[in-house]
């Protein structure tokens, strides 16, 4: 089991909040208000988000809050967004004392919201009306019935108009092969302060695959695959480029010329042919290091992007 799971597990224990499925999310009603609390760190540092108005109409006021919460350790920050509240809690210790510090910054906060006259609202419409906790796109949202409904209509009505939308596919290959030259320059620059790094890998699909579904209207599973294959050829290019600037600031050669001779150099043994395999073998694991979270991360957010589903 996790720290982060331990965490959870005990912060559970001490509210009967319940947790999501699969998730460190937890959420429920707790002392009269509905909220949720969300892991943003690995070490089991939470946040607590709520969504009040005061009784008069009044949103949270963030300095008043920001005042308030000087008087609890536990609590290390506070935002507010019109009737949304978000409180980042101080991951101390062990999980059983993350947890703690988790629960006591809970209490003041729900402490203060009553105390000041803050009841719980729907986050869209921001009626006091009985709200739930559910999952929209990625996120969680505070929503009653009604505006979960709503928020399930304009999530399908997007997603049809996303569907229906052309696919410029030779816009997308423009696009990811612009986007790919940036993971390219990063391949070389790391290259030549003497780093082979799954980051470059990482920024190479991000923007390959955004670059894609900009310049392409949207991103399918066919531009997806483009977008792969244009990233094994520019991490090919990434490494020959980075070789030709090495042997450039080391010899007599110029930049284009090493570029073009790397192949003869490497004939003539003047390049150790199974260094520069063995780089490419390493240039190509940690692109793909990088790379596959990154790919089905946008393919998982592309799905989940327009839903919205209970908890």
């Amino acid at each position: 089991m996790t720290k982060l799971q331990k965490v959870a597990n005990a912060i559970q224990t001490r509210t009967g909040l319940m947790q999501e499925a699969g998730t460190c999310v937890l959420y429920g009603a707790y002392s009269g208000y509905t909220l949720y609390m969300m892991p943003f760190t690995a070490a089991g540092a939470y946040q607590l988000h709520l969504s009040v108005r005061r009784t008069d109409g009044v949103n949270p006021d963030v300095n008043l809050l920001k005042a308030a919460v000087k008087a609890e350790p536990a609590i290390t920050n506070v935002m507010a967004s019109n009737t949304h509240v978000t409180v980042s809690f101080r991951p101390k210790g062990n999980p059983e004392n993350i947890a703690e510090l988790a629960v006591r910054g809970l209490n003041f906060i729900v402490n203060w919201c009553y105390q000041n006259g803050y009841q719980s609202v729907c986050e869209k419409c921001g009626q006091p009306l009985p709200a739930e906790v559910v999952k929209v796109g990625l996120g969680r949202q505070i929503l009653c019935q009604t505006c979960f409904a709503i928020t399930v209509q304009e999530g399908e009505a997007r997603q049809a108009a996303y569907d229906a939308k052309p696919e410029n596919v030779v816009g997308g290959v423009v696009g990811a092969f612009l986007g790919s030259l940036i993971g390219v320059a990063l391949i070389v620059l790391l290259g030549q302060l003497g780093f082979i790094s799954a980051v470059s890998g990482i920024v190479m699909a991000v923007c390959a695959l955004k670059g894609y579904e900009l310049l392409g209207g949207k991103l399918t599973t066919k531009g997806i695959i483009i977008s792969i294959a244009i990233m094994l050829v520019m991490v090919y290019l990434g490494d020959r480029i980075d070789w030709a600037v090495s042997i450039a600031r080391q010899s007599d050669y110029g930049f284009f010329d090493a570029f073009k001779l790397l192949p003869k150099f490497m004939e003539a043994d003047m390049i150790d042919s199974g260094a520069y395999a063995g780089n490419l073998a390493k240039m190509y694991l940690f692109a793909a290091l990088g790379a596959v979270p990154s790919i089905l991360s946008a393919v998982k957010g592309k799905k989940a992007a327009n839903t919205a589903s209970r908890m």
